[in-house]
């Protein structure tokens, strides 16, 4: 069987001489592993440069009989990024991205939603000027997410000197009696990152350090909520870059 989808392209790793197994997102099945030719010819379906990571791609894929792993026919790129691929801070968000993505499509199933609002931060990403803007894109994404997800914050009980609870997602004036919470400060950050989005994420100067810790901090809420997102190893790029 042959069928159609649209993909952002994850993670490529190499199975055999012939084939690399490449991670895609769809917007149709989630995430889906397909058998790449590992020399993308013209023979091959695949043109070079068209799985790139980030790339967003039509694919056409044919059911193998005993795996998950499925065959590609045909590969085509729908949108051609001008800057991600060339600007130094662009790739390490786009390397970030990348992991980030392949964690997540592993933890959820398909969600268009999700996928377009995904497709259409990539593509503000590339069309970014270097400024505020582009050095907060990874918390912007992250925080604006949240919702899509069905994990978003109750940020409606803030009032000053509570307790950010991470588990509960909501803030509290009493002691949850675990580690997972946020105080002072961090507190009223998480409060100030929840109204963050990509139309005023220019305006949010942070201090790199305290864009940093953001980061982090943001990430060990999606691994409580998303367990299976565990830990990454590129935002240690992004920050150095950021």
């Amino acid at each position: 069987m042959i069928e159609k989808v649209t993909g952002i392209v994850l993670t490529s790793i190499r199975h055999s001489d012939r084939y690399d197994i490449t991670s895609v997102y769809t917007r149709e099945r989630g995430r889906v592993p397909v058998a790449t030719p590992a020399s993308r010819g013209r023979k091959s379906g695949c043109r070079r440069g068209t799985m790139l990571p980030l790339g967003i791609v039509g694919l056409e894929l044919a059911s193998a009989r005993s795996s998950e792993i499925r065959r590609l026919r045909q590969a085509a790129s729908l949108r051609v990024w001008r800057s991600i691929y060339f600007d130094p801070h662009k790739m390490a968000i786009a390397m970030f991205l990348t992991e980030f993505l392949d964690r997540l499509s592993r933890e959820s199933g398909s969600d268009a939603r999700v996928w377009d609002y995904i497709e259409e931060s990539i593509s503000l990403l590339d069309a970014l000027p270097r400024g505020l803007a582009l050095a907060n894109f990874p918390l912007t994404l992250l925080a604006s997410l949240t919702p899509l997800l069905g994990i978003a914050p109750d940020v409606s009980g803030y009032v000053a000197g509570s307790i950010f609870d991470m588990r509960a997602g909501g803030f509290t004036v009493f002691e949850p009696g675990h580690s997972d919470v946020l105080r002072g400060e961090r507190a009223r950050g998480a409060w100030l990152l929840r109204r963050i989005n990509f139309a005023n994420s220019g305006r949010y100067r942070f201090h790199i350090a305290d864009r940093r810790t953001a980061l982090e901090l943001l990430l060990r809420y999606y691994s409580i909520h998303l367990p299976g997102l565990g830990s990454l190893k590129s935002p240690e790029v992004l920050s150095q870059l950021l």
